[in-house]
């Protein structure tokens, strides 16, 4: 049976820059169009060329917009014109490399809809655990989530590798987060002041519990986050962003401000 999303919105902010990665957004895609219902897809291509549209087949329920960028990418700025469009209380943000358990999904959403004071809530309980290619394979083959969990490692120590699963963090705050959109909105969503990777996905709870709403984790065993890999041609080193430094001064900026700092640096954007 298919796992009832009740009406949210996935955002996926969308450079498709190795051909594992436009494999993932096929598997990705595919595997929560089998397993859950009452959901729709909102991407955001940021890139100098469309490519999504020759990976994907898109459906009536889906949302596309091709946002030109011959630069570096800029995630944050994709996620806010994803909170504009979307029309749904709650979104889950997506990386094009994840995958979880619908039902953690579901307990997240529910608990989101029941407390108008959050802001944010992890779908998993830390956990990243990144699976081989021919992990990736397997799954594509099934989108059974089964598949994935069979591979649970024993150990799950930091950088416990099983020939089959690497332990990636056990506190991660990458990959997957689920929001009420109303309290985002008041946040202003995403800061676009970070280009390119780094620190953007640890400022944005800390700004938002700052501002003054929740930011939980589903605190459940065996709930984790699995990344598939996407090496390849086209592919860089995450510390080659001559913007890194400045991603981080800026998380660092927002760690150390008060509520009232912070309620006047978010005035130098908008969602739109």
């Amino acid at each position: 049976m298919k796992v009832d999303l009740k009406g949210t919105a996935f955002l996926f902010h969308v450079r498709l820059d190795t051909k594992e990665r436009e494999k993932n957004v096929s598997i990705i895609t595919n595997f929560y169009r089998k397993n859950c219902t009452n959901f729709n897809f909102i991407f955001i291509e940021d890139d100098s060329i469309q490519k999504l549209p020759d990976v994907i087949q898109f459906t009536e329920d889906d949302t596309y917009v091709f946002s030109r960028n011959n630069g570096i990418w800029n995630k944050c700025k994709s996620f806010n014109k994803g909170i504009i469009l979307a029309k749904s209380d709650i979104l889950i943000f997506h990386d094009l490399d994840a995958i979880l358990q619908p039902s953690q999904l579901l307990t997240t959403i529910d608990t989101l809809l029941m407390n108008p004071d959050y802001g944010l809530m992890y779908p998993y309980n830390g956990l990243f655990l990144c699976v081989t290619k021919e992990i990736k394979e397997e799954f594509s083959k099934s989108l059974d989530y089964t598949t994935l969990d069979n591979f649970f490692p024993k150990n799950l120590s930091v950088n416990y590798s099983d020939g089959n699963v690497l332990v990636g963090h056990n506190n991660s705050v990458g990959g997957c987060v689920v929001g009420r959109r109303d309290n985002i909105i008041k946040c202003h969503g995403y800061n676009p002041h970070f280009i390119g990777w780094g620190y953007e996905d640890n400022e944005f709870p800390r700004r938002i519990h700052a501002l003054g709403y929740s930011v939980n984790r589903l605190n459940e065993p065996r709930s984790p986050l699995w990344h598939l890999p996407h090496d390849g041609v086209g592919s860089s080193p995450k510390a080659e962003n001559p913007n890194y430094e400045a991603n981080r001064q800026i998380c660092t900026f927002v760690e150390s401000s008060s509520k009232e700092k912070l309620q006047e640096y978010i005035k130098t954007w908008s969602l739109v």
